[in-house]
């Protein structure tokens, strides 16, 4: 099942806070979207998600 994730965490390199929305498998939380995001926005810190599933 997809599932609609808000994430919210702090960009260490820009030291700038981000939110995100993404879908990714239920199966992959939460290390995938941590690698996800550390793939896409570099090293992050305080990260924080927000779930919900796809009808």
């Amino acid at each position: 099942m997809k599932v609609y994730i808000e994430a919210h965490f702090k960009q260490v390199k820009e030291n700038e806070y981000k939110r995100v929305e993404v879908k990714i498998d239920e199966a992959l939380i939460p290390w995938g979207v941590h690698k996800f995001l550390t793939a896409r926005y570099g090293e992050i810190s305080e990260l924080s998600f927000h779930f919900t599933r796809e009808a």
